[in-house]
């Protein structure tokens, strides 16, 4: 309106920022003044104050707004003032903290907080950090002190956690306490609602075969989430049968299950932000490659993964009505074991394809590179992609190097990244590295004849993806092997980012509504 300021004074740039044109039907050569307040509209049409954007944060890539988790959290019954900020999370990356002022003497448990919050936001905006204070720290003009705040470890946090019962559980709860960053942790407090995600695994597993001496298969994370489970599992290392590569990464639920198949490589830590933000009632199970974890060698037939897919699948579920989906190079092996299921006589209620082609539309030619060394940089630049960074490791860095010397010099830069403890990421990068390459050996080499049509959806990412010849049909040359007409979705981002935040809300959305 008239009454609008021309802008900030010797600021130009600042102002071009803040001060933007109208382009809502007001006067023409109408300004409007970008206040950074973060509302919405209400149903009833009232717009609801939320925050202010620059509160907002980024954690694992998705942008967070900190005063709507603080309006959630002053719901509570026992919480008179609540601040949440972002700090550092001893891995390179950043991890929510909550500050509370309770309403009484006692503060509320921070299990029961967790639940609370969970009932009202997405998972990912759950603190992993509670710090509990007598007051907020205000600056001399009253307002709020962020800079103030203390560090978790500097003050007391609610806590109902339950204490180490043998020496065994207190050496792993101190490693978990030191990798997550907490004073403390419950033997049934789950890993992965703490704050931990699949970097943080990894330094985990460093860490517990550097104290123990115990080899801890990055799967059995996923299904042994809590000191209590892991422990037991440490126990009796050696005397269990060899780890199933299907991993129940959420095995309950009260709805039907959903089995996933990883890209290309088969290592399933990058499937954690789709999971949190699917249905909680769905189980969700996710098939880690074999060769992964080094015990044995990758499969080079994909008829023949499929076919071992599917009897660890019906182990879980004999029979009914089965749900596959599978990414990349993983959603012709969902599509091959949906045949399989058809032709032993089950029903396949959906697969969802995420963004690859039908297996014979695709070339072998045009899977992915052949040099060994622009392998493990393909591998290097993948792993970066999913951590939404950039590799600068390049051919010349590994010139004149032996295959030995190219694995640690890509190691060190995972590591140097923080993308992989030090220490740990060789043995890592080259497990995964010859996986990717057997299964590259298999993309596009499938030619399906007379097999058993099944309902498939596909998903394709807006921006596409490399290193993928021309689609025959905007359905990727799916229609002829699906028993209805392919339903198809545009999800944001590329073929690597639309799994990552925060395109992987939209994608998980989608999906989450096609499991009816």
């Amino acid at each position: 309106g008239a009454g609008l300021a021309r802008g900030y004074l010797n600021r130009p740039e600042l102002t071009a920022e803040k001060f933007v044109p109208d382009r809502f039907g007001g006067a023409p050569g109408g300004r409007l003044y970008r206040t950074g307040d973060l509302v919405r509209y209400r149903d009833d049409g009232n717009i609801e104050f939320l925050g202010r954007l620059d509160h907002q944060v980024k954690i694992r890539g998705f942008r967070i707004e900190l005063g709507e988790i603080e309006a959630a959290l002053t719901v509570h019954p026992e919480v008179r003032e609540a601040v949440v900020a972002a700090r550092e999370d001893g891995a390179g990356g950043q991890r929510l903290v909550a500050y509370l002022v309770p309403a009484a003497a006692a503060a509320p448990a921070a299990e029961e907080l967790r639940r609370f919050l969970k009932e009202r936001l997405p998972e990912y905006m759950v603190p992993a950090a509670w710090v509990v204070l007598d007051g907020l720290p205000l600056t001399p003009n009253g307002k709020l002190d962020r800079k103030a705040l203390p560090e978790p470890e500097a003050a007391a946090a609610p806590t109902d956690a339950a204490a180490p019962r043998d020496p065994l559980e207190e050496i792993v709860a101190g490693l978990w306490a030191d990798v997550l960053q907490r004073d403390a942790v419950g033997i049934h407090d789950d890993f992965f609602e703490l704050g931990g995600h699949s970097l943080l695994a990894l330094r985990l597993i460093a860490e517990i075969e550097r104290r123990l001496g115990k080899r801890l298969p990055i799967g059995r994370l996923f299904e042994f989430p809590t000191i209590s489970a892991m422990s037991a599992f440490l126990r009796t290392q050696g005397d269990l049968p060899a780890a199933s590569c299907l991993i129940g990464i959420r095995p309950r639920g009260a709805r039907s299950p959903l089995f996933f198949v990883p890209g290309a490589g088969g290592w399933i830590g990058y499937l954690h932000p789709l999971v949190h933000c699917l249905d909680p009632e769905v189980p969700f199970y996710a098939f880690q490659a074999e060769g992964l974890d080094g015990s044995s060698a990758p499969h080079t037939d994909i008829d023949v993964m499929a076919a071992h897919y599917v009897d660890l699948l019906q182990e879980v579920q004999p029979s009914g009505s089965f749900r596959l989906a599978g990414h990349s190079f993983g959603g012709q092996v969902a599509f091959a074991m949906a045949q399989l299921l058809s032709a032993r006589g089950h029903e396949v209620e959906q697969v969802a394809i995420i963004d690859t082609p039908a297996p014979d539309a695709v070339l072998p030619e045009a899977a992915g590179p052949a040099d060994d060394g622009q392998l493990l940089i393909e591998v290097v630049r993948l792993l970066f992609d999913l951590a939404r960074r950039e590799s600068t490791l390049s051919p010349q860095d590994l010139d004149g190097l032996d295959a030995t010397q190219r694995l640690a010099a890509a190691a060190r830069h995972l590591e140097g990244a923080a993308l992989c403890p030090e220490g740990a990421g060789a043995d890592f990068l080259r497990n995964l590295t010859d996986t990717y390459k057997a299964h590259l050996g298999m993309h596009g080499r499938r030619r399906p004849a007379d097999a058993p049509l099944v309902p498939i959806t596909l998903f394709r990412g807006e921006e596409g993806f490399r290193n993928q010849p021309p689609a025959l049909d905007e359905a990727l040359g799916w229609r002829r092997h699906s028993s209805r007409p392919v339903r198809l979705h545009r999800v944001p981002g590329n073929h690597i980012t639309m799994m990552t935040p925060p395109h992987v809300e939209t994608l998980a959305r989608i999906l989450g509504s096609t499991l009816t």
